[in-house]
Order: structure tokens, then C-alpha cells, then sequence
């Protein structure tokens, strides 16, 4: 764990603060981030009592970096030079500030930095007061499985696993092949690569009919398959092998957007929404 170091004007004390894992405390549209810390003190500080306030802001998510919130102050606490002691930093957030985050978590690994500025004030043993403030920590990591972990507590989102049965891959080798890279854009996602999510399952989609990813249909062929569709259809009726195949190369036409970035930023919520479609073709190309 990274320490971080509070100076106690004005007889020098000091203090050791390392951060612990982030959780939430749910409420009603506002909720608490729970910031454990260990403190410790040295030598100078033995026997003084100290109070915790200070501001929190988050880095590394795009747009919304910046300001989150208030420290709320802590329970004084009584330092003594061969103890540790954990203190809680509580912080206010509110139900449109994680859905911000959420939005913007745009780190590979799905991660987030926390920064907390810390203003100490209380009491040394002799009664004359201590203070500081401004004590700028270093960035505080929050990992994927912490924040998901929060959003879980918060029931701030469900996500339904799509059961797909494995093909054999001796029977159905391009459906096989077609699972592979759905596989891999589940990982993908995972890690937060959006952009490779979609590339992968635009290989998907290629490979459940023998394709290549990389055969791409324009806009006017595109939609002159969808009109003469839509005609056939109110004369003779398209059943669902026709609709579904027509779905795939649809969604394939979606998905070619993976390969080509210099058009259009692929993001969560296109990665998460093509995922869902995708598993329910191949659910259906994978029908006994």
C-alpha cells in the first residue's frame, strides 16, 4: 500500500495514512464512499487526539475527472506512537455522481484514481492545538472489482449472464469458431476495450456463415437487402432463417465499426448493447 504522510503544525508531529479497499454505504439518492485508512503516529504525536475533514477528487475518468466531494469529519481519535489505528473517510455521493462514473470509466483495466485532500485538526497532550490542511495524498487506485463490488451494494445495476452452450466443434467448426471470438470480446470488455470488443465480434459474426471479418457491405447495399426484404416479406412472407440471417449481416454491418475508429468512437454502451445482440444470435444459430 502507498503511504502518505500528515504534518502537524506547529511541533512537527507526523503522521502515517494508508488507504484501504473502497466501499459504499447505500442510502436514499445519496450514498456514503467508504475510505478505510490506517493511521499511525511517531514520537511527537504520542498522546494527541485528531479530527480527519477534507475534499476528495477523482482522475483518469475522461470528462468528469475532478471534484467529488466532502470528507466528512471523523471520530476524534487518540494517537499513541506504538499503535495503529483504522479511521473511516466518508464521502457523499449521489446517485447521478456514480452514474457519471460509471459512464466514464474508460481505463483499460477498468480502474479509477481517488484523491483525497486532508485537513487534520485537534489536540497534542499538552491541550495546545494541532492543524494542517491541504495535505494532497497520492492518487488511491480503484480497481474494477471494487467499484463493481459498490455498484452491487448500491443494486445500482444487475447484469444478466447470457448461458450459451459451447458447440462442438467437430460438428459445427464455423460455429465453433464464431464462440471463440465471442469469447474474446467478453474479455475484452472486461478490460475495458471497447473498440477491440466489437472488432471481435464483428469476427464473430463473419464466422457463423464461413466469412471473412474483413468482407464489409456498404450503406446502399445494406439497405437495398432491408428493402428487398421488406418486399418479399408482404408477398410471400420471410420466415425466421431469413429474418435471422438478415438480423446477423445487420448487426455484422453494426459491428464493422470496430475496425474502423477513425469514423466513430466505439464506447460502453455500444460494446455492451452489441455483446447482448450478438449472444442471442449465436443462441439461435446454435438451435439443435
Amino acid at each position: 500500500m502507498v503511504e502518505n504522510y500528515l504534518s502537524l503544525p506547529p511541533n512537527n508531529a507526523s503522521l502515517r495514512i494508508t488507504l484501504g479497499d473502497v466501499s459504499v454505504i447505500p442510502g436514499l439518492g445519496r450514498h456514503r464512499l467508504v475510505v478505510p485508512a490506517n493511521v499511525s503516529g511517531d514520537e511527537r504525536s504520542d498522546g494527541s487526539t485528531v479530527i480527519f475533514t477534507g475534499e476528495a477528487s477523482v482522475q483518469n475518468l475522461g470528462r468528469v475527472s475532478g471534484y467529488l466531494g466532502t470528507i466528512m469529519p471523523t471520530t476524534p481519535q487518540s494517537i499513541r506512537r506504538d499503535g495503529s489505528y483504522q479511521v473511516m473517510f466518508y464521502i457523499e455521493i449521489t446517485d447521478d455522481q456514480i452514474r457519471r462514473i460509471e459512464d466514464n470509466r474508460t481505463q483499460a483495466d477498468g480502474s479509477f484514481d481517488l484523491v483525497l485532500s486532508v485537513r487534520v485538526s485537534g489536540r497534542a497532550s499538552d491541550g495546545s492545538p494541532l492543524s494542517g490542511g491541504g495535505n494532497m495524498f497520492q492518487p488511491h487506485r480503484v480497481s474494477r472489482d471494487q467499484w463493481l463490488a459498490a455498484l452491487f451494494q448500491l443494486h445500482f445495476r444487475k447484469v444478466l449472464v447470457a448461458e450459451l452452450e459451447i458447440p462442438d466443434g467437430t460438428v459445427k467448426p464455423e460455429l465453433a469458431r464464431a464462440f471463440e471470438f465471442f469469447e474474446r470480446a467478453q474479455n475484452q470488455f472486461l478490460v475495458g476495450e471497447y473498440r477491440l470488443t466489437v472488432e471481435a465480434l464483428r469476427q464473430s459474426l463473419a464466422s457463423l456463415v464461413g466469412q471473412s471479418g474483413e468482407d464489409e457491405v456498404s450503406v446502399e447495399e445494406m439497405s437495398a437487402e432491408i428493402r428487398s426484404a421488406t418486399r418479399t416479406a408482404h408477398d410471400r412472407g420471410i420466415r425466421y432463417p431469413e429474418r435471422m440471417e438478415l438480423a446477423r449481416r445487420a448487426l455484422k454491418f453494426t459491428a464493422d465499426l470496430g475496425a474502423h475508429p477513425e469514423i466513430c468512437e466505439t464506447s460502453r454502451v455500444e460494446a455492451s448493447s452489441q455483446l447482448n445482440m450478438t449472444a442471442g444470435l449465436l443462441q439461435w444459430f446454435n438451435r439443435p
